[in-house]
């Protein structure tokens, strides 16, 4: 709420965005829900209007097959022969009845989903063929769909599903079930009945494909309105009918809605059948739920989308004001830094290169007066350096080692001639990197001042190849680690002492080791020292009890951790030192420098 009563220009260029993306998107949302309800209710319509119609189309060709398999039997001329007369030997009617029991076989195997074939003459004798034994039930007269065969008049009569064979007591399975009277050709009279039982997979599948997924409904009425198969036969009770108005004479489809249901009913021809597809509308609302649930989940990514513009806009406008405002400040605290280039909207573009010279300006002559007074210091200071000469150190230590050279003192002499020399090279700073045999150079120097100090207890070993001896390195980065394994290290022991120096390649890196074997350094320092060693490494902030835990360990001047910065600096934070000590056995220093000695941290 904060940000909202902010008077910001950029929370007032957000609410207004956000506004009108809101509105827009609430517009187009209400739009498209209309668009799309219509879409529903007229598509499900057409969906069960075309439903029924295939399912009439597929009862046709179906029932026109049963058809034609009823006229194979009541036209074959066999078995009009056969039923037309009574034959009273009973050698001879057993040779009927198997005559026709074989041409019941032959049409029984024409096609593939007839159960039984059954004829039932008048004088109530019974020829049957099927896949297993018959037993016939015995008080088939009395039954209601034998009467209505009875009284067709030579018409298909179409019986519907059936739970069980209405004729044979062992065939319990669901059938489809029809037949028709069975004529004398020659004479025009009835000479019984043809009843056919089939399976009713091709029906129940059409019938249950009626309705629309799930809690609708679909059956099929006979031309004297008689229910003949409806969906879920096998689990459900017979539905409810619905009152069907009269067809007219070209109408063949009806589309009604009424009670909470949408029906669809399809009238068949020839079969005259009515064929009824119920759709609750409880199972529109399921389609409209859905779609409702998918434009409120589509509005909400559009408003996390119109809230994401709304704050990309608002900062691509404001940001460079923002900037300005950002530099503004920093200005008043006395940082002249001149905003980079800004691209935006002309008038900001013009503002802020306005101020960008106003900055400028200020920053140029801060700069003269900042010049000026550097340039008067370093008169001073030059002026106060020219006071020492250095030459005049550099000869008369030369004198010196020249007047021991007379007295044949030579081991004097060279350490007056190592301290010359040393001082040579620490005082000459012009070229900050030097070469690996320059700093052993030096190195032996030092050593030979110390050594002559220790009086024969410091051995040192130098293992350096000729071929890393041109790598370069900054100045002065060996001497203060021989200086401090030497003092921290080798003059607290008891006894004699050895240094090591040796170098290694290890990848794409030198790695410099130097050893000794003095008292070591006690854990918590070494702790004390890696951490400063990564903070520097990392260019983090050094508290000052770290600086003061480990400030024994640093010389005066240029120390170990000055060595560690100035090679981070140079190189980059994969290099530097690394220290291993254990207290007691020695202290081993690893400087890692790369092969190529290219500056990729900074100047040192």
């Amino acid at each position: 709420m904060k940000l909202f009563r902010s008077n910001a220009i950029s929370v007032s260029v957000f609410k207004w965005f956000l506004l009108y993306n809101f509105v827009l998107l609430s517009v187009i949302t209400f739009a498209y829900y209309k668009k799309t309800t219509d879409q529903i209710n007229t598509g499900i319509a057409e969906i069960s209007q075309k439903n029924v119609m295939q399912a009439a189309d597929h009862f046709g060709l179906l029932m026109k097959g049963y058809d034609s398999v009823s006229k194979s039997i009541i036209g074959n001329l066999d078995i009009q022969r056969l039923l037309s007369h009574e034959e009273p030997n009973p050698a001879v009617q057993a040779i009927n009845g198997l005559t026709l029991q074989n041409i019941l076989g032959s049409i029984y195997y024409s096609r593939d989903d007839i159960i039984g074939l059954y004829i039932i003459t008048n004088n109530e004798k019974v020829y049957s063929y099927g896949s297993y034994t018959h037993a016939i039930d015995e008080k088939y007269a009395s039954t209601n769909w034998y009467k209505d065969v009875k009284k067709s008049s030579g018409q298909m009569t179409w019986l519907g599903l059936q739970k069980k064979s209405l004729i044979d007591m062992i065939h319990t399975e669901p059938v489809f079930s029809f037949g028709r009277t069975l004529y004398n050709i020659y004479e025009n009279k009835p000479i019984g009945i043809v009843l056919i039982e089939t399976e009713p997979r091709g029906v129940m599948n059409t019938i249950d494909n009626l309705h629309l997924k799930y809690q609708g409904e679909a059956y099929v009425l006979s031309e004297n309105d008689q229910l003949l198969a409806y969906s879920g036969f096998l689990e459900k009770k017979p539905p409810n009918l619905i009152d069907i108005p009269p067809f007219t004479e070209d109408e063949h489809t009806k589309l009604l809605n009424t009670g909470g249901i949408l029906a669809v009913v399809e009238k068949q021809t020839p079969l005259n059948w009515k064929i009824v597809s119920l759709t609750p509308n409880s199972n529109v609302n399921i389609e409209l739920d859905k779609n409702k649930r998918f434009i409120a989940l589509v509005l909400g990514i559009m408003v996390m989308i119109s809230i994401g513009i709304s704050i990309f806009f608002s900062r691509v406008i404001t940001s460079p004001i923002k900037k300005m405002v950002h530099e503004m400040k920093q200005v008043e605290r006395g940082k002249f830094n001149i905003l980079q280039e800004v691209k935006s909207f002309d008038e900001i573009n013009y503002l802020i290169a306005s101020f960008n010279r106003m900055v400028s300006r200020i920053d140029q002559l801060i700069e003269r007066v900042r010049f000026a007074s550097i340039s008067e210091k370093n008169a001073q200071l030059h002026a106060l350096q020219s006071q020492v000469n250095p030459h005049f150190l550099y000869n008369t230590l030369d004198m010196i080692y020249w007047m021991l050279d007379e007295k044949e003192n030579e081991q004097l002499g060279n350490i007056i001639l190592s301290l010359s020399k040393m001082f040579r090279y620490s005082s000459d700073w012009e070229h900050s990197d030097v070469t690996l045999h320059d700093e052993l150079e030096q190195i032996s120097h030092y050593l030979t001042i110390l050594q002559a100090r220790a009086d024969g207890r410091l051995s040192v070993q130098m293992d350096v190849p000729e071929q890393w001896r041109a790598i370069r390195l900054p100045k002065m980065s060996l001497q203060p680690i021989i200086e401090n394994a030497i003092i921290h290290g080798l003059t607290k022991k008891e006894g004699s002492g050895s240094l090591s120096l040796g170098i290694e390649k290890v990848d794409d890196r030198l790695e410099i080791h130097i050893q000794d074997n003095g008292v070591g350094i006690p854990l918590e320092k070494l702790a004390a020292i890696h951490a400063m060693l990564q903070r520097i490494a990392q260019k983090e902030p050094i508290s000052m009890d770290l600086e003061q835990q480990i400030e024994p360990l640093v010389e005066q001047g240029i120390g170990i951790l000055n060595v560690h910065r100035r090679l981070v600096m140079k190189f980059g934070p994969h290099y530097g030192i690394r220290m291993e000590s254990v207290e007691n056995v020695g202290t081993r220093v690893s400087i890692f420098i790369p092969l190529n000695t290219s500056n990729k941290g900074g100047v040192v």
